[in-house]
């Protein structure tokens, strides 16, 4: 089986996000986290993981990157 993260999945994971991470960035972050489900047995339940991973992933990203900027600003 093979998932593809839609465009509905990927706008909810951007409202999710409150659209402070760039669509494009969010789409690229699903479609690899939808690949990783690429050996799943049960289909229904790949889009709730693709976007629980994909908003824990592009939060810590985003955390990170806040991090380093207060590090550089400090």
């Amino acid at each position: 089986m093979t998932y593809q993260a839609s465009d509905e999945l990927i706008d909810q994971i951007w409202q999710d996000l409150h659209r402070l991470i760039p669509r494009r960035r969010v789409a690229q972050v699903a479609r690899q986290v939808a690949a990783g489900f690429a050996d799943a047995k049960v289909a229904a339940y790949v889009p709730l993981f693709v976007r629980r991973d994909t908003c824990k992933w592009l939060l810590h990203e985003a955390t990170a990157a806040a991090t380093d900027q207060e590090g550089v600003n400090g």
